[in-house]
């Protein structure tokens, strides 16, 4: 799970504290620094993204996963929440929440490869297979020399 928002600095002084604490393995550090900022601003995309990455790394399923869905609401369109939400999903053995969630990711990003491995995962938990193998068919088209990928879909395609 990649932490947070992620490829832009987050604007919030205190959450670009928090992200450097996370980034130094400081989880507890990061997380007051967090739950401060979410605190008094409860519009915070950023910090109730990075707080619940940081909770599912830290092994809170749950407690990450509402966070990261109260991020989602603040910012529907979000990618890498939206994909974050699924591979937490994922997790917690939710296939369909999970397929429900890389699929939004998707909708945002159409070449996004994790979300399309996680939705192809998803499917195959929820023995959609021919559905799965569009996912993995689509990914052996975005990279085709990934050996794991290939040995996925033929894996698939002897289920069908």
């Amino acid at each position: 799970m990649k932490p947070g928002p992620q490829q832009n600095t987050p604007p919030n002084p205190d959450v670009r504290r928090g992200l450097e604490a996370q980034r130094r393995g400081m989880a507890a550090e990061a997380e007051a620094i967090y739950r401060k900022v979410v605190a008094t601003d409860r519009q915070n995309f950023d910090a109730r993204s990075l707080l619940g990455t940081l909770l599912v790394q830290t092994g809170r399923l749950k407690d990450g996963l509402d966070m990261l869905e109260a991020a989602a609401k603040l910012r529907p369109g979000s990618p890498n929440v939206q994909r974050n939400i699924g591979i937490v999903r994922l997790q917690m053995n939710d296939a369909a929440g999970a397929e429900s969630a890389f699929s939004a990711a998707l909708r945002a990003r159409p070449d996004d490869i994790d979300a399309l491995r996680g939705k192809a995962r998803a499917l195959s938990q929820l023995r959609r297979l021919p559905d799965a193998e569009k996912c993995l068919r689509r990914i052996v088209e975005l990279t085709p020399a990934s050996a794991s990928d290939l040995t996925d879909l033929g894996g698939l395609l002897a289920q069908l």
